[in-house]
């Protein structure tokens, strides 16, 4: 479970990066200091809000909206399986209720497989009975289903910061060999077909997650408005699953690694083709069209304007399909 709170927290964070309203950047070009907002270099400052980091200048300093602290109450739970029918049927129903969630304005992240969920959520401004009220059906079918209690904890907290000081380990490792692969979850395909989603998600040898980062708000931003590729508006979050190794393994075990991840992106295709760049395979066969999706054209157009001479290359970044697999030669 480290993993997966692990990500939860940086995807809370990440998320209010597309609140910026405006940066200061050095252009690579001659190092020319820019102020980038809707206004003034409206193109770059469309790239730089989900178009890839790392891809067309330094951002020297942004300025946030920020907003007043509010309270937060927060869900973890936790159930074992004893049969894969059972966790068909109950990881069925799990999926079901996301989009309910995403609409109240939960986010959190889940693992899970053929022998166990685990999950975590919060929302802010929302009390306790009404966190009880809103999973309660899920829990009562998994009980029913399972024969068994289903471990399932609400906590209020006064704010973001006191939940997370709670929840997470102030000493705990940092640092994995982990490599992990990753597809949009759409909500149509989870309303219309939730059986199919955990079909394929319970498809995953060594388990996958969910982590619930979008709909919502997100989903009533309209795609055009920023560089992100346009498939976040219609999804609810990010499936996704991890295979590691050992210190010491030899790049015989890690090329073993990869090539389970190669297969379980293959299994996560039933979802889609997209996903985010961030919390990916970094060895994707269409980068392209898999982290900018119809966006990609006009992000590249934007990285020869301002960074020409193609100083800046991230792997499977905008504008790395100009360059060889080892980034050290163009084509």
């Amino acid at each position: 479970m480290a993993v997966t709170y692990t990500h939860f927290f940086f995807i809370m964070i990440r998320v209010q990066v597309y609140l910026v309203s405006q940066v200061h950047t050095c252009k690579p070009q001659n190092g020319t200091n820019l102020i980038v907002n809707i206004y003034k270099n409206a193109d770059l400052f469309w790239a730089l809000r989900g178009g890839g980091g790392g891809t067309y200048a330094v951002v020297l300093s942004a300025t946030h909206i920020t907003h007043d602290l509010v309270p937060l109450t927060a869900i973890s739970g936790f159930a074992n399986f004893t049969s894969p029918d059972i966790a068909k049927s109950v990881i069925t129903e799990f999926i079901r209720i996301h989009p309910s969630l995403a609409d109240s304005g939960w986010g959190g992240s889940s693992f899970f497989s053929q022998g166990l969920l685990s999950y975590l959520f919060a929302a802010p401004n929302v009390t306790v009975t009404e966190a009880n009220t809103i999973l309660e059906p899920f829990l009562a079918f998994t009980r029913n289903t399972t024969g068994q209690e289903v471990r399932n904890d609400v906590v209020p907290y006064n704010s973001y910061y006191a939940w997370f000081s709670a929840s997470f380990s102030k000493d705990g490792d940092t640092g994995h060999n982990t490599e992990l692969g990753s597809r949009l979850l759409p909500r149509d395909l989870s309303e219309q077909d939730p059986g199919k989603v955990a079909d394929i998600l319970l498809a995953l040898p060594a388990g996958s997650g969910i982590n619930l980062v979008a709909g919502g708000a997100v989903s009533k931003v309209d795609p055009e408005t920023t560089g992100l590729h346009p498939a976040w508006r219609k999804a609810l979050g990010l499936a996704y699953f991890t295979e590691s190794w050992a210190d010491g393994d030899p790049a015989s075990v890690i090329q073993d690694v990869r090539k389970k991840i190669e297969r379980g992106v293959d299994i996560l295709e039933g979802l889609g083709s997209a996903t985010y760049f961030n919390e990916a395979s970094p060895f994707e066969k269409d980068p392209q069209k898999t982290f900018f999706g119809s966006h990609y054209q006009r992000l590249k157009t934007i990285k020869n304007k301002y960074d020409p001479t193609g100083l800046f290359i991230v792997a499977g970044g905008v504008g790395s399909d100009d360059w060889d697999s080892s980034l050290n030669h163009r084509k």
